[in-house]
Parts: C-alpha cells; sequence; structure tokens
C-alpha cells in the first residue's frame, strides 16, 4: 500500500531531524500554532532600530527549532533586503563557548559560502574600504585583515584561513601570510565574529544578519565562569549591531517567566527585546495543526482529516503518557499509525483501528 492510496503525496508526520532540516533549501511547511506564527513574522517586520534579542521558550518538542526551520526559507522581508540567516546549538559546556559558537556558524554557513559573501562585499566596497569599515566596527585592524583575507582566492591560502578560524597555525604561517595574530583568546574569538558581522551587512543592499541559537538550556550545565563570558559575548553582539536578530530558544516545560529570568540571567533578560511562548496544545488546537498539516499533504484537499477521522486523532491525543499535546508528540503518534496503515493496508485510519494499534 501507498501513501497516494490514503490521498497523501507522503507523511505529513514525518519528523525532520534538526541538522537537514535547516541545511535544506527547500520551504518548510507550518501547521497550526498561528498566534506564534503571526508574532514572530511581525518580529521581523519591526525589527528596526538598536538591539533586537528575542527569546522563545515553551516545552520540548513545541516548535521553537521549527520556527527556525520555516523562517529561513521564507520570503518575509521586502524584496531589497537581504537575510543572512544562521542557526546554531548553544555550545556544551566544556571548552570555550565564544570559540565553539564561531566554528558552529561557520559550519553552518560552510566556508565557501563565508567566501563568497566576503568576495561580494569586497567587489561591491573596494578592499580598502571594507578593511576600514571593519577595523572601525571591531577595533581590530588584525583581525579585519584576516577577514579580508578569506575573499582572496588562493590554494594555499585558502588552506591556511581554513585553519586559522579553527585555532591550527604556526607563527611561521602567520608570518608567510602577513596576518600579525592568531585567535587565541574567546576575546579574540568575539572580535572576529563581530568583525564578520560586520562585513555581511557592509554591502550596499540593507542586509540583515539572523542568528538562531537553539537549546539555549544548555547554559544549565556552564560554569558560572562559562555562563558569563557566553552571555556576556551575546550581549556585545546584540549591542553593537542594529541589523543583527538573535533568536534565543529556550526548553522549559514548567515555571514562569520570573523563573525564565533567573534561568537566564539579567545580561541577556534585560536586551530581551520580545518574548514568545510556545505552549502545550489543547486538543482544539492539536486537532487544528493535525487538519492543517493533513491538508497540505492529501491529493484531493477536500476531504477533512482523512485518512483519519476525528476520533481516531483524540484517541491518539489520549494516549500520550504525559497528557501533553506538542508538534513533536502528535508527530511520532500520528507518523506511526500511518506506518502501521500502510502495513495492514487499512484504507481509513478509525478509532477502533488505533485501539488496536496501542494495544499491539
Amino acid at each position: 500500500m501507498t501513501f497516494e492510496e490514503l490521498n497523501l503525496t507522503q507523511n505529513p508526520f514525518e519528523l525532520i531531524n534538526p541538522s537537514l532540516g535547516f541545511q535544506s533549501e527547500v520551504p518548510v511547511f507550518w501547521a497550526g500554532m498561528k498566534n506564534q506564527k503571526r508574532e514572530l513574522e511581525n518580529t521581523f517586520l519591526n525589527a528596526a532600530g538598536h538591539r533586537n534579542l528575542i527569546l522563545n521558550w515553551g516545552p520540548f518538542g513545541a516548535g521553537k527549532t521549527h520556527a527556525a526551520f520555516y523562517f529561513k526559507n521564507q520570503p518575509i522581508l521586502e524584496q531589497q533586503v537581504e537575510l543572512i540567516t544562521l542557526y546554531v546549538r548553544t555550545p556544551l559546556e566544556n571548552g570555550d563557548a565564544i570559540q565553539q559558537l564561531l566554528e558552529n556558524i561557520i559550519d553552518d554557513l560552510s566556508f565557501t559560502k563565508l567566501k563568497e559573501i566576503i568576495q561580494a562585499r569586497i567587489a561591491e566596497l573596494g578592499e580598502s574600504q571594507l578593511f576600514n569599515l571593519i577595523s572601525a566596527s571591531i577595533k581590530s585592524e588584525a583581525y579585519a585583515l584576516a577577514i579580508i583575507k578569506l575573499g582572496y582566492s588562493e590554494l594555499k591560502l585558502d588552506d591556511f584561513m581554513y585553519r586559522y578560524i579553527y585555532a591550527n597555525v604556526s607563527r611561521t604561517e602567520l608570518k608567510k601570510f602577513q596576518l600579525p595574530r592568531a585567535l587565541k583568546t574567546e576575546a579574540d574569538y568575539l572580535k572576529f565574529l563581530a568583525g564578520l558581522i560586520a562585513c555581511f551587512t557592509a554591502g550596499k543592499t540593507l542586509t540583515k544578519v539572523v542568528l538562531w541559537i537553539d537549546e539555549l538550556e544548555n547554559l544549565l550545565y556552564y560554569t558560572s565562569r562559562q555562563f558569563k563570558r557566553l552571555t556576556q559575548g551575546i550581549k556585545t553582539l546584540v549591542d553593537s549591531y542594529d541589523n543583527l536578530l538573535i533568536f534565543l530558544n529556550y526548553t522549559l516545560s514548567d515555571g514562569d517567566e520570573e523563573r525564565l529570568r533567573i534561568l537566564i540571567g539579567d545580561v541577556l533578560w534585560d536586551r530581551i527585546t520580545h518574548k514568545l511562548g510556545f505552549s502545550f496544545l489543547s486538543v482544539e488546537k492539536g486537532l487544528e495543526y493535525c487538519e492543517d498539516l493533513i491538508t497540505h499533504y492529501q491529493i484531493d484537499k477536500s476531504m477533512g482529516y482523512f485518512p483519519f477521522d476525528e476520533a481516531a486523532l483524540k484517541t491518539l491525543f489520549n494516549s500520550l503518557e504525559t497528557r501533553c499535546l506538542t508538534p513533536y508528540e502528535i508527530n511520532k503518534k500520528c507518523s506511526g499509525m500511518l506506518c502501521y496503515s500502510l502495513e495492514n493496508h487499512f484504507k481509513k485510519i478509525t478509532q477502533k483501528k488505533v485501539v488496536k494499534w496501542l494495544n499491539v
């Protein structure tokens, strides 16, 4: 049996791997959660002045990471605005967090794409003007020069600059390629990252950098020193660049804003310009989510929840051990039921068939 026989082009509830989801250039569909979608759209449209730090918080599986996937490929802003969207997870507790953050950003963007952006800025502004702009922004001629060299097209220099970013160059190599210093301290890495943002937003076309930092709850495992360094680093970036939007995703199943403030710390909390909660879904909102998702992948889009009926979906919702509905839990249950239906050649998923599957 195939999905087509169930009036579907594919499995609507297939779980997306976070890494693959963000790398894809194919737009991701948004189902349900209309208030969150509208608030995020308004955040993009209204982000203009100084400081743009947005906090998305809620339980695991409620849609925070999916929001990053969705808005990556959405033409949310007018055509004359270029968006450079980056997605990273909060570094784990070991090592230097700012260094890991920079490396993760470049891994997400890709070294090739990084070079292309810098080359485009050099072609547009000229090497001297771009160097002066970056240098003035970060107060470092050494790292401004290193960023400019990333735009050169020389094979040996490419290899050197790749290792330069990942802290693997010798003094002899620095002298050979005429760079006065390597990246060593967290302050160095922060300046270099700030320099890249200055470069990205330096073109004649208005460019905004959108940085999604997921799994901010990893901060709970930091030492106080690591916690302070990363939060101060994010604060510095937020304070320095108007055309930078940073979205922080924090997983917190329960608690209020006061508890969240304590967990995040005042350094970041005081700079947050907008807070958006992703909550557990009611049965009504869960059905709305399913209907949107199923309809999007239906061949004949006039068949409601088909191949499910409403009672079947409600039974799946009630089977969740935590009794807490999130898109992730709904996707797991409905995807499992769909696969079971294909294996057993069910042409419609009824409450009776769901109960049978749950008892297998």
